[in-house]
C-alpha cells in the first residue's frame, strides 16, 4: 500500500510538473533512482507507459502510477549500497 500511494503521490508531480512523457519518465528516475534513465530504459519505460496510457487513456493518472510504480519496483531502488 505504501509504494501504491507513494507511486500515484509522485506520479501527480510529475503530471503537473513535466511536461513531456519522456521529461516525465527522467524526473520520476530522477526521483527514485537519483540519476536519469539510460538510454536503454528511457526506451523500455516509454513502451511501458504508452501500453499504460492505451489502456487507462482517460485516466493519465492511473498511467503514470503504473510506471511508477515500475521504478519503485527494481532492484535499485529496493536495494541500497
Amino acid at each position: 500500500p505504501t509504494f501504491v500511494t507513494a507511486s500515484r503521490v509522485l506520479a501527480h508531480r510529475l503530471i503537473n510538473e513535466a511536461k513531456t512523457p519522456s521529461d516525465r519518465i527522467t524526473q520520476a528516475t530522477l526521483y527514485i533512482l537519483n540519476r536519469p534513465p539510460t538510454p536503454p530504459e528511457l526506451t523500455i519505460l516509454t513502451t511501458s507507459l504508452n501500453r499504460n496510457l492505451q489502456q487507462h487513456s482517460t485516466n493519465e493518472l492511473a498511467a503514470y502510477t503504473l510506471l511508477c510504480t515500475t521504478i519503485f519496483n527494481l532492484d535499485e531502488a529496493i536495494t541500497s549500497q
